[in-house]
């Protein structure tokens, strides 16, 4: 989920003064340091764009963010560390703006149990990230199996998160084999967090998903629509959409019915960002028998959706992120190939008439799963990207701003 700000208008005069023509894409300083990588972006409601990421050292890890400043990003801050996180290349902690000056932080922590037990721990701060709330845990099962893949919105005095809770699997679920579960079905769950810890009671979104495709989510009218991967009885695994109206979920239904068949997951999840009643969705599949990167558009607050578009059918390695624009318009990121044939972080911009731009290249990426999946966001006229780049071995977050009207 996006939201908009101005920044990249007041960033022009201090990089490059009157008179000459800016470049439409120019690389920011990173504030991640040297063995960072799982970036996450989100603005707040006031604009402010806020980077998080993970940095490791030996047996350590540690969640930072930094905020977008005019041109530059404000010095790393540490919210949270420890020598028993669970650290997986696709299930990336993520930092949340809420209200005037609050955050809401998440990780994955280790539970004894398995290789693949982990709870969700989650801190708030109420005065822009100088200070952090004790953590807590938004599940309450107390089983010793995966709960990961969150996905937060704001809310007015914390935040809603949605997750994949594996508390009906039975644990022992290996990410690198067959994803059947040991005795039931991991499920999507929804729990509402205060800043003051207070948790709601749970709800089931689905009660059959797969097991580690990322979810994500948006607003539609101050109420959540969730986009996950679902799966089947018959191992059938297309991308979902559930909306939550009036206060209760409502049943999950394909954005497009593709009917992908696969005995194992993915690992490749959808996006969703929205404005108004616009909807975007980016997905992954290999529902025609080769790989293609999708997308698809609703006009009625998510109501229904349109027939999809291939954005991409050569192959591409997916990773998707959508972020919409305020003029009937959207873009898609993903890692594909150049025509070239090399691995890049690619973009294209969508319009709701049919319309795309040509396809253009943001950065250069690694294919392998240490790249982990590249974030976009929009705001008033440009982009943020955020990407782990990899250079001789060595994994860093790198972030570049792009003038959207310009490069697309």
């Amino acid at each position: 989920m996006r939201r908009y700000s101005a920044l990249f208008a007041a960033m022009l005069p201090l990089l490059f003064g009157c008179r000459q023509q800016p470049p439409a894409m120019i690389e920011l300083k990173s504030p991640a340091a040297a063995h960072s990588a799982l970036p996450h972006l989100a603005v707040s409601e006031s604009g402010a764009v806020v980077l998080s990421w993970v940095e490791t050292q030996e047996d350590s890890a540690a969640l930072k963010f930094s905020v977008l400043n005019d041109s530059s990003w404000s010095p790393a801050r540490v919210i949270a560390s420890g020598d028993d996180w669970f650290i997986n290349w696709a299930d990336f902690p993520s930092v949340q703006p809420f209200g005037e000056r609050g955050l809401a932080a998440h990780w994955l922590v280790k539970k004894p149990g398995s290789t693949y037990s982990y709870d969700i721990a989650m801190a708030f701060s109420t005065d822009g990230g100088q200070q952090w709330s004790i953590p807590i845990t938004p599940h309450r099962d107390g089983t010793p199996t995966e709960h990961g893949f969150v996905s937060l919105y704001p809310t007015d005095d914390g935040v809603g998160a949605i997750w994949l809770d594996g508390r009906e699997t039975g644990g022992g679920h290996d990410h690198d084999q067959n994803h059947a579960a040991a005795s039931g079905s991991m499920t999507l769950r929804h729990a509402h967090i205060a800043s003051d810890g207070a948790l709601s009671e749970e709800s089931v979104i689905d009660s059959r998903v797969c097991d580690c495709c990322q979810t994500d989510i948006t607003l539609i009218d101050g109420e959540p629509l969730a986009v996950y991967r679902d799966r089947s009885d018959t191992e059938i695994r297309d991308t979902f959409y559930n909306a939550r109206r009036d206060g209760r979920w409502q049943t999950g239904r394909p954005v497009n019915d593709e009917q992908w068949m696969i005995d194992g997951c993915p690992v490749n999840g959808p996006a969703v960002d929205s404005r108004a009643q616009q909807v975007a969705v980016a997905w992954y599949t290999e529902a025609s028998g080769s790989a293609s990167v999708r997308t698809s558009q609703s006009s009625d607050g998510g109501q229904q959706f349109a027939h999809a578009t291939i954005l991409d059918d050569a192959n591409p390695i997916g990773r998707v992120d959508v972020a919409h624009l305020p003029n009937n318009a959207y873009l898609v990121s993903w890692i594909g190939r150049t025509d070239a044939g090399d691995t890049a972080l690619l973009a294209q911009r969508v319009d709701y008439d049919g319309t795309r731009s040509a396809r253009r290249v943001i950065a250069p990426m690694d294919a392998a799963r240490r790249s982990g999946f590249p974030q976009l966001i929009v705001h008033d006229g440009s982009a943020v990207v955020a990407w782990t780049n990899i250079n001789n071995g060595q994994k860093q977050v790198l972030t570049r701003i792009i003038a959207i009207d310009r490069f697309f």
